[in-house]
C-alpha cells in the first residue's frame, strides 16, 4: 500500500532567490488539498556565490546568501516539518567548488548539517538526485537531462510516469505513447523569482520560468 494519500511536489526555490509568495504558496496548497506527504525535487537551494556568475555586483554576497537561505528553510520546515528532499545541482555548488579547488568533500558540512539547521530540518529525508514516490512512479531532478523534450526522454530512460523538477520552463503533464507502453511525465515548474539576479542569465530567453507545483491525489494524477 502507499504511505501517503496525497502528494505535494514541488521543485527549484532556490533560495533565497525565490520568489516572495513561494512559502504562502505551498502553505495554501497544503491546505487546499489535505496533503500528508510533500516531496521537493531539487535546488531548494541556489548557492550563487558558490557559482561561476557569484562575482556579479548584484549578488547578496556569501554571508548574506547563507544567512538568508537559513532563514529561508527554516521558515519552509515550519510548513513542512517532515519533507523528501532531492539534492539538485545547484544544493551541490559549494562541493563541486570545493572538488574543483582541491578541497576533500568530507570537509565540507552538507546544508542540513549547519548548526543552525540541525534542529529546524531534523524531520527531512535527504535523498540523491532521484527517489521512487510509488512503484510506477519516480521523481529525479533533471538536470541531466536537456531541452524542452527533457520529458519524454526521462520517460524513455526509466520507463516509468515521470515527477521532473529542475526545468523552470515547463509546468503540466505530457502523456507519451508507444506501440506496448504509455507513460507520462509531470513537470512542477520552479518558485523561483524570475526578477532576481540569479536568474539574470535567463533574462533574454524567449522561454520564462512556469511558477507552480504538482499534486498527486491518492497517488495518481
Amino acid at each position: 500500500r502507499s504511505r501517503a494519500k496525497n502528494t505535494l511536489i514541488f521543485s527549484c526555490l532556490h533560495a533565497p532567490y525565490h520568489h516572495d509568495n513561494a512559502h504562502d504558496f505551498l502553505k495554501a496548497q497544503k491546505q487546499k488539498w489535505n496533503i500528508d506527504r510533500a516531496i521537493c525535487l531539487g535546488d531548494f537551494s541556489d548557492q550563487f556565490t558558490a557559482s561561476r556568475f557569484g562575482s556579479n555586483s548584484k549578488a547578496k554576497g556569501a554571508d548574506n546568501e547563507q544567512e538568508e537561505l537559513e532563514h529561508a528553510l527554516v521558515s519552509l520546515a515550519a510548513i513542512f516539518p517532515e519533507l523528501e528532499v532531492l539534492l539538485g545541482n545547484h544544493d551541490v555548488r559549494v562541493e563541486k567548488q570545493a572538488a574543483s579547488n582541491g578541497i576533500p568533500t568530507n570537509r565540507i558540512r552538507p546544508i542540513q548539517e549547519v548548526p543552525s539547521l540541525i534542529k529546524p530540518l531534523k524531520g527531512w529525508k535527504f535523498h540523491g538526485d532521484e527517489c521512487e514516490i510509488i512503484p510506477g512512479i519516480t521523481a529525479i531532478h533533471g538536470d541531466t537531462i536537456k531541452g524542452p523534450n527533457a520529458g519524454e526522454a526521462a520517460v524513455m530512460t526509466y520507463r516509468t510516469n515521470i515527477v521532473m523538477g529542475d526545468k523552470h520552463t515547463l509546468g503540466g503533464v505530457m502523456t507519451y505513447t508507444r506501440k506496448k507502453w504509455q507513460n507520462w511525465c509531470l513537470h512542477v515548474g520552479s518558485l523561483i523569482d524570475p526578477e532576481s539576479v540569479a536568474t539574470d542569465y535567463a533574462k533574454k530567453h524567449i522561454r520564462k520560468s512556469v511558477l507552480g507545483c504538482g499534486v498527486l491525489l491518492d497517488n495518481k494524477l
